[in-house]
């Protein structure tokens, strides 16, 4: 079989790190996924107990040269069939010198609000330019990639993908909201996510307060964790909603917090192709969306959604107050192949070719 590097920067429980994960589990019969870290964190843990083989550098090691040389050395001596990167864009470098076939997941928006290395055009353009290909989430990223002038033949699709069965209708809905000690009988608004500013939860609590004030019926929800948690408590404690607002921490049965819930609301402030709206499309939920890139593509053809301009607290009140009044009995359309497991395996496949065809990439 094929053996694929895939470094990280960070090992933090992100969407970078969960969507390799499922991709990984997916194909773990076809290909060795070997994984370099240069930052400790819980994904080490679900890695390691999934039985992945890892090593793990000091974060200096990718910023000098002596580092640098160390991890060429490792590179030039075992070298993989493929290098699958998520992050540590140094790592292009390396393989560009080493001649192995680099293939970067575009996860990040390129609009004004990019971090690291997307921050500056001319270094992120020298970076992708010296990849084999690069695999973006979204049209939006393409678009956002070819102007930053890089060929749009190096360009290609692995979209992220969700398995359809684990979110359709169950019967755990009364069970969950009594868990979470929300009324059977409210209508319930749910976000998840990071508690990081990209999410725009302090949007979503605006619109919480607004809507209570317009139907004190109306209940809301955040899943998540992060560094703005206190913040974002504190918030709805200043705005004398807590009555009708709830918190819970990221949950193994996701899928339970969609059944429980009504309506999904999520405002980013930016998102490559948010996972969680393919979720709550699968799940068969009203939504209202921040019109961030990949949005569209995620909802296209979806007829139970609203898309709206960032930070537009207004639309978004009142279009979720629409839905509210008129909470439809849906039965979700089936999500588009390249969304599945089985368009991701099948893209994937035809990018890392099994049989060394180089010419694939």
């Amino acid at each position: 079989m094929k053996r694929i590097l895939v470094p990280f920067t960070t090992a933090e429980l992100g969407g970078s790190q969960l969507s390799f994960f499922r991709l990984a589990e997916l194909l773990k019969s076809d290909y060795i996924f070997d994984l370099w870290f240069f930052n400790s964190g819980p994904f080490i843990k679900i890695i390691k107990d999934a039985g992945y083989h890892h090593t793990l550098f000091n974060y200096s090691t990718l910023r000098t040269p002596w580092g640098l040389s160390q991890l060429k050395k490792i590179l030039k001596k075992n070298p993989p069939d493929y290098i699958y990167l998520h992050s540590s864009r140094m790592i292009s470098y390396l393989a560009k010198k080493l001649n192995i076939p680099c293939i970067e997941k575009i996860n990040m928006t390129r609009q004004k609000n990019s971090g690291g290395w997307c921050r500056y055009p001319i270094l992120d353009r020298f970076f992708s330019n010296l990849n084999a290909k690069l695999l973006v989430v979204s049209k939006s990223i393409k678009e956002q990639m070819i102007k930053r002038g890089i060929s749009a033949e190096k360009i290609d699709y692995l979209h992220t993908f969700i398995h359809l069965d684990q979110f359709k209708n169950n019967d755990n809905r009364h069970k969950t909201r009594m868990e979470l000690n929300i009324p059977q009988k409210a209508i319930l608004v749910l976000n998840i996510g990071r508690m990081v500013e990209q999410k725009g939860q302090q949007d979503f609590i605006a619109v919480a307060e607004l809507c209570v004030q317009e139907d004190n019926n109306i209940h809301f929800l955040i899943v998540g964790e992060g560094p703005l948690e206190n913040t974002l408590k504190e918030l709805v404690r200043t705005k004398n909603i807590t009555s009708n607002f709830h918190f819970s921490s990221f949950r193994d049965d996701i899928e339970n917090m969609y059944h429980a819930a009504d309506i999904f609301v999520h405002c980013a402030h930016w998102e490559p192709l948010a996972n969680v709206l393919l979720e709550a499309r699968a799940s068969g939920k009203a939504i209202v969306a921040s019109d961030v890139d990949g949005t569209s593509e995620a909802l296209e053809n979806y007829p139970y959604c609203d898309i709206v301009r960032v930070e537009d607290i207004k639309t978004m009140t009142q279009k979720t107050l629409s839905w509210a009044h008129n909470v439809p009995c849906l039965k979700a359309p089936e999500l588009p192949e390249k969304f599945t497991p089985e368009g991701a395996r099948k893209q994937f496949m035809k990018i890392f070719s099994c049989q060394n065809n180089d010419s694939n990439i």
